[in-house]
């Protein structure tokens, strides 16, 4: 939200005609979800630089400890992720020894991805984390709230699909 503060440096670099638009932004639903998503990907960005991960293999590691043995193309499809960047993901991760490749008994072209104890600390490592940084934004929040939250958030998302 753009802060009085804010709004008297803009003045500045702002005609007054304008500074009625700049406050309009504080009711635009686009805008407040952009700012925080920026605020806290700033936060989580820190932690997944600190562990040598992105968002998407850490996206990885947390499917697979949901559900283990998936394939590259399962993993890919839940994720929305195309083959030729989970082929790199996953050549990344194998190589960091989080994640380990097995031939599908079942289908021989393909493999079956797993996380290695490597894999799952770290997992749990940067999920402790990242829970500690959302929590510094949404701690005023009773759970209901943050369910109800994460609900209308779905259904955002889905609304695009």
């Amino acid at each position: 939200m753009l802060k009085n503060n804010d709004i008297k440096t803009l003045k500045e670099e702002v005609p007054a005609s304008k500074l009625a638009d700049i406050r309009q932004l504080n009711h635009s639903l686009g805008f407040l979800l952009s700012k925080v998503t920026i605020r806290i990907t700033e936060l989580h960005e820190r932690i997944f630089t600190s562990e040598d991960l992105s968002p998407k293999q850490y996206g990885i590691l947390t499917l697979l400890c949901q559900f283990d043995d998936l394939t590259q193309i399962d993993i890919g499809r839940r994720l929305d992720i195309d083959r030729s960047t989970m082929v790199a993901l996953v050549d990344d991760l194998e190589g960091k020894n989080m994640i380990i490749r097995n031939r599908d008994p079942k289908d021989r072209r393909a493999y079956l991805i797993s996380n290695t104890e490597k894999g799952r600390k770290t997992h749990m490592r940067i999920t402790d984390a990242v829970t500690k940084n959302e929590a510094k934004y949404f701690n005023f929040l009773e759970d209901q709230h943050l369910d109800q939250l994460r609900g209308y958030l779905r259904e955002i998302l889905s609304q695009g699909n």
